[in-house]
């Protein structure tokens, strides 16, 4: 499964308002120490995403490749899970009811004679993939990746253990970052800064679906001076982008919900929005998509 298509998941679940729900940890290799997950199955529980239903499934049957085989992520697709580890690992899980087969060789990753842990291999010049019991494909860079991910799925390995205050039982969304170090290394080359040298231990986010509203929610783990001084710094800035915000209309009602609530060593930095102030934003969001659309099939 080549970023493409990834990128297309990830923008339109966007759209339909699934980007991500609770990670399941025993899909999570024991060194994992990043993750990215969203479940598409959380639309059908989205008060915006069932109005908008019809929008969001015209923009999907506008996808060539979602076209040829009949897909719809909206309906078909259950969850997408992304992580990886310090040695460079990733693996991406795919979970849904759709024909594996044929959305796997739509991106060159074709059924080859070898298999690994009892599944069939597919391979393109850069994946290895497979098909766990008709339910999951799982992408790794190279199958003894992908054999510890089947490995950790079937409970054959040991799997990640998460805080209890990464998983939230309601969201939509969710991710965490609980390497800093190599965190910080990956953004070297944008430039040293102060924040790189701070104590910070974990980072998480999470969207939650309160029926009538969204709540966002980051997260930083650090010491007790840390969070006094990243709490200042964030108010700060959320003062400064009311300068700003009167050419932004559609973006004001996300930064006037805009909480920072340090507490001893944890800043959390939350929004609740209600979908009428949402509702509007989304609007622009789906034009945007569908000219974007419009301009591709006329190329």
């Amino acid at each position: 499964m080549k970023l493409k298509l990834l990128s297309f998941l990830s923008f339109f679940s966007l759209l339909s308002f699934t980007w991500a729900g609770d990670v399941n940890p025993y899909h999570l290799a024991k060194d994992t120490n990043w993750y990215y997950h969203y479940n598409f199955e959380a639309a059908h529980q989205s008060e915006l995403a069932i109005e908008f239903k019809d929008e969001i499934d015209e923009l999907f049957s506008r996808i060539k490749e979602f076209d040829l085989i009949g897909l719809n992520p909206s309906e078909d697709l259950s969850s997408f899970t992304l992580y990886g580890n310090p040695q460079k690992q990733a693996v991406a899980i795919l979970e849904g009811q759709f024909n594996a087969s044929l959305l796997l060789t739509l991106k060159d990753l074709k059924a080859k004679k070898e298999f690994v842990n009892g599944y069939q291999v597919y391979q393109n010049k850069k994946l290895f993939a497979t098909i766990h019991e008709d339910k999951f494909i799982v992408v790794a860079k190279n199958k003894e990746d992908l054999s510890k991910a089947l490995n950790v799925i079937n409970g054959l390995e040991p799997h990640l253990e998460i805080e209890n205050n990464l998983l939230q039982s309601n969201a939509i969304a969710s991710a965490a970052i609980t390497d800093i170090d190599l965190a910080k290394h990956k953004l070297e080359k944008f430039g040293k800064s102060f924040m790189m040298s701070l104590p910070i231990k974990k980072i998480s986010y999470s969207l939650k679906d309160n029926g009538t509203s969204y709540t966002t929610s980051f997260n930083v783990l650090s010491d007790s001076e840390v969070t006094k001084s990243l709490a200042l710094l964030a108010s700060g800035y959320l003062g400064l982008s009311e300068t700003y915000l009167k050419n932004l209309p559609k973006f004001k009602a996300f930064v006037k919900a805009i909480q920072v609530s340090p507490e001893d060593d944890l800043l959390t930095v939350s929004s609740t929005v209600q979908n009428q102030d949402l509702r509007p934003l989304l609007i622009h969001f789906l034009e945007k998509a569908k000219n974007y659309q419009q301009k591709k099939s006329t190329k």
